[in-house]
Formats: C-alpha cells, sequence, structure tokens
C-alpha cells in the first residue's frame, strides 16, 4: 500500500456514509458534551470465530488497531486478545479511542482474526454503533489452483445460503465477493473480482441504484504483464446488521457491515506480455515517465488528470490498454475512455459494469474519497499505427500506477 493513503475494508456505500460519519461526529474533546456525547461513553464489539463448517473455534488471536487517517501505515493497537470458549471474543472501547478528537482526522477502527491456518478476517469502520454484533468469522483456506488461461479454481469462504436480506441499507441483500490479487515486487499488478458495479438513476429518482452482478473471474495475459507475481484469494461480504442507536433516535436501525478475508498461500506466476508502451515518454509528466516504467507504485496528480499523451519508441497498432493502481474520482458519471492515435479514434467503456477492488476505497492525504481502479480495454479492432497514443479517462483520476498498451 501506497504510504499516505489510506484503504478500507468496505464498499463504496459504506465507506462513503463512514466517511461522512467521521465528519458528523468528530468533535474536540471539550466540546464532546455539547455534541451529546462524552470520552468515556462505551462501544462493546462481539464476535466468535469458527472453522470452515461453521464449529466454534477457540484460541485464536485477535486484535484492535486505531488507525489515524484511516491509513494501515499510521496504525495504533488497541487491544489484543484470544477467542475463549464457543470462540466468542469482546472488546470494549471508549469514545476517545474510537473517535477523532478533531475534524480534520479521520479515524477508523479495524478488528482483526489471525488464525493458525494463516487465513486473516477483519472489519474495518471510521463511525462505531454502541453495540457491534459482529457475524462469525469462520477460517478460509481457498486451495487456490489457476489453469493455462488464468482461470482460478478455488473453495468458496462460505455458504451463501446464510445471506441475508437488507432492511433500509445498501444492497438491498447481503452479497459475497471472491477476488485475486496479484503482487508483484514493486505492488499490486492487478486485481479483480467475480462481481461487477451497476449504477443506474431510477425514474424520478434522485440517488443512484447500486447493484453487484456475479461475473466470471480469471486473469488475462495482458493483466500480469511481463511480472513475476504471487496470486493470492481474497473475499468480502457486504453485509446488514441491526445495531443500537443507529437512527437519529436512539432506536435499533440497519447497519452496513464489511467482512474481509485473506487465504493463505499463493500461485506464483510470470507474465509473458511486454507492452508497448514500456519506456515512452509522458507529456506534461515528469522523466521517465513514471506511468510507463513497470513500477506499480500509485502516484498522484496535481491537480487530478483526464488526459495522458504516450509517446511510444515506436509505431504500434494498440489491440488492448490495462489501468493500473488508478484512484479514480468517485463521481457518479458513466466510465470510459476515449482512445486516439493519429485520426484513428474509439471510445470504450468496461464491458457490463464496474469491476471494483475488494478494498476499493481511499482516503486521500487531501481528505478526498477515490476509488481504486484496474482496468482492461480489449478493442474490438486495432487502432492505427501510430508512436502518439493520446487517452481521455471519464471519471479523472486523482492518480495512477501504470498505462500499458499492447499490440
Amino acid at each position: 500500500m501506497k504510504k499516505g493513503t489510506g484503504y478500507f475494508s468496505g464498499s463504496a456505500t459504506a465507506v462513503e456514509r463512514s466517511a461522512r460519519a467521521i465528519g458528523k461526529v468528530a468533535c474536540p474533546l471539550f466540546l464532546l458534551a455539547a455534541c451529546g456525547a462524552g470520552p468515556d461513553d462505551l462501544f462493546i464489539v462481539s464476535g466468535r470465530t469458527v472453522t470452515r463448517d461453521g464449529e466454534p473455534l477457540s484460541g485464536v488471536r485477535i486484535s484492535a488497531d486505531r488507525q489515524r487517517g484511516c491509513r494501515e501505515s499510521l496504525s495504533t493497537p488497541l487491544r489484543d486478545t484470544r477467542s475463549g470458549d464457543g470462540g466468542s471474543f469482546s472488546f470494549d472501547f471508549i469514545r476517545v479511542e474510537v473517535s477523532s478528537l478533531s475534524e480534520d482526522v479521520a479515524l477508523c477502527t479495524r478488528v482483526k482474526a489471525h488464525f493458525p491456518s494463516g487465513a486473516e478476517v477483519w472489519t474495518t469502520t471510521g463511525f462505531l454503533p454502541y453495540r457491534l454484533q459482529l457475524p462469525d468469522w469462520n477460517d478460509w483456506t481457498a486451495s487456490l489452483s489457476l489453469d493455462d488461461g488464468g482461470v482460478p479454481r478455488f473453495d468458496r469462504v462460505l455458504d451463501e445460503g446464510g445471506l441475508t436480506e437488507c432492511r433500509g441499507s445498501f444492497p438491498d441483500r447481503e452479497v459475497v465477493e471472491h477476488g485475486l490479487t496479484a503482487r508483484a515486487a514493486s505492488g499490486t499488478a492487478w486485481e479483480v473480482t467475480d462481481h461487477v458495479l451497476q449504477r443506474s438513476v431510477p425514474d424520478g429518482g434522485v440517488s443512484p441504484l447500486t447493484t453487484y452482478v456475479k461475473v466470471p473471474i480469471s486473469l488475462p495475459p495482458e493483466a500480469l504483464e511481463d511480472f513475476a507475481v504471487d496470486v493470492s484469494a481474497e473475499a468480502r461480504r457486504i453485509g446488514c446488521v441491526e445495531v443500537i442507536g443507529s437512527d437519529s433516535l436512539g432506536a435499533p436501525g440497519p447497519y452496513q457491515l464489511v467482512t474481509r478475508w485473506s487465504s493463505p498461500g499463493s500461485v506464483p506466476l510470470r507474465g509473458q506480455l511486454t507492452p508497448a508502451s514500456r519506456g515512452a515518454t509522458c507529456d506534461d509528466l515528469q522523466e521517465p515517465c513514471f506511468l510507463t516504467d513497470g513500477d506499480l507504485e500509485p502516484r498522484l496528480f496535481d491537480p487530478m488528470r483526464q488526459t495522458f499523451t504516450l509517446r511510444l519508441q515506436r509505431p504500434a497498432r494498440v489491440r488492448a490498454i490495462a489501468l493500473r493502481g488508478g484512484l479514480m474520482d468517485i463521481s457518479f458519471v458513466p466510465e470510459e475512455i476515449s482512445v486516439r492515435a493519429g485520426s484513428d479514434a474509439m471510445r470504450l467503456r468496461p464491458d457490463g459494469g464496474t469491476p471494483d477492488a475488494l478494498d476499493d476505497i481511499v482516503i486521500l492525504p487531501s481528505g478526498a474519497l477515490a476509488r481504486r481502479a484496474f482496468r482492461l480495454y480489449v478493442l474490438d479492432r486495432p487502432l492505427a499505427a501510430s508512436s502518439v497514443i493520446e487517452l481521455e479517462a471519464q471519471p479523472a483520476f486523482y492518480g495512477l500506477a501504470e498505462i500499458s498498451l499492447f499490440e
């Protein structure tokens, strides 16, 4: 993870609400009473660790951290315990531990289980209710394998038959996503999930409707480029629980909760495609261009960028475009890129929706929210041969790791 950015383990909707809640409930210590809250107010988080089959599992280490700016690199340990008889665990926090005392600083609380198998399960939130009962956290070993086409086989994290309908919360039914993360020495080369995010505005409606649609999952050759990567399986459950004091009157109400899993083990792979853009120069950016040097660490733009001009070392007929480590504006606009090679141009949109990373929302140092993005566009036909390729993206990017153009 890039130092200076922070990742929520959450869906876009949950994180956007949490970030807004941070600003609403944050209050300097000497004004807590005026805000209707006290520094010693108690917040209780409890849960249970179980085996893959749901049997109680005791002795699992559970940690709790406070993350300043909601950044893992700025974590402070709060509690550490082990699950007891029946797999149960519980933490008591006071407000000054889990609520920001400054309106300028976001604060997140992460509770995490470290299973002996190597699996990890956690939830991260920027706004805790007074009492939060987590769903059971099950051990998960995915036993991941990949065939020659990059199509994975793995054991699912849990039985979806137990998922519930959600009242007054997004989504209207709980969702379990599985994802593949390909990590190289310089950062994350690719992330992909088995769901895409689709947004639409209902007739006469103001707020967009957001739906997760299940799709096949794979790692195409363009995703791996020429990197040596370790591919691991991860998952998240976008769920909902009833909590006390979640509405303005303090009555029980719905609360969106995101649970994240990381399975132990990985599959080593080596990509075989070197992009035509490797070593290209970029107009208006420093030399050498960090978008074409093969370094996967995201870099921030100031201000946001919507257009990119790459000057290749030789003419190429571009047939596919990969955007890696993107930090996109979260505005509700149709997502597309326009690409031009001389007089040849076309517009491209993600096929079927917007595939999000499992940890999809970032809080930037400025406090702005950005969506993490890994995008692959395969053109219907190759562009005309050109050594100058122009791209225009919508929405705009706060930052990006690499633009890869393939012949």
